[in-house]
């Protein structure tokens, strides 16, 4: 999981679909661009999850957060602090809601002690919803295309 989550970041940062919605945000966001859109991103796919996966939403982030759980020991620090908020407030199922990525984005500005400005995304959002729905449906058909591929290749490192 690990492994493929790191090509699945560098696939992100090289792909023109992706490259195409960060232009689309105001540039006062600067190097923050990668972030927010992969914010907006999350969003998309919890918005359309019935869209990619027979699982209900509810069901998977409940078996995700069970996971996170039975597996706690074993988590960085870091993971283990961010774990308990993120099942407490249900981190995963609020992306599906504008108000959701709201939070999202407000906590990602107070962690950066407000020089990213990634409060005032949402706009972004708001202003080209449409287009950016439209980029993380053509992004995710290749994302998926690509993790298919890797997860095969990781696979046989293992065999």
């Amino acid at each position: 999981g690990i492994l493929l989550h790191r090509q699945i970041d560098s696939f992100t940062d090289g792909n023109e679909i992706a490259r195409m919605s960060k232009k689309r945000l105001n540039g006062q966001f600067g190097l923050y661009k990668g972030i927010i859109i992969d914010i907006f991103y999350d969003h998309m796919l919890a918005k359309n999850w019935s869209d990619y996966s027979e699982i209900p939403l509810g069901v998977y982030t409940k078996e995700f957060y069970t996971l996170l759980m039975k597996h706690y020991e074993i988590l960085p620090e870091k993971i283990k602090y961010l774990s308990r908020y993120m099942i407490e407030e249900d981190w995963l199922r609020s992306y599906a809601h504008k108000e959701g990525i709201q939070k999202v984005l407000t906590g990602m500005n107070r962690r950066t002690g407000g020089k990213s400005k990634m409060n005032l995304a949402i706009k972004d959002l708001e202003d080209h919803y449409d287009d950016l729905e439209n980029d993380f449906t053509l992004f995710f058909h290749e994302l998926r295309n690509f993790s298919k591929n890797k997860l095969s290749a990781i696979d046989q490192l293992f065999q």
